[in-house]
């Protein structure tokens, strides 16, 4: 059974994501946007599609947050 499987960092800030292939850039550019206070979240999403059973699935595991708290009124 062949299966192709794809890795990509998605980076997602402030209602919009970045798709990073390379781990370093992904950690830099969440660092930056946790720099500057921002709620922050980095997953692994790994795709993987089974050509044999004509399947696609995909899953992702949060692997870093930075968030920030808001003060209670």
């Amino acid at each position: 059974m062949k299966k192709n499987i794809e890795q990509y960092f998605r980076v997602e800030c402030n209602f919009g994501c970045k798709y990073f292939t390379n781990p370093d850039k992904a950690k830099a550019y969440f660092d930056r946007k946790a720099n500057k206070h921002l709620d922050v979240e980095m997953w692994l999403v790994t795709y993987c599609r089974c050509e044999r059973k004509h399947a696609f699935y995909a899953t992702q595991d949060l692997l870093a947050y930075s968030g920030t708290t808001m003060p209670k009124c």
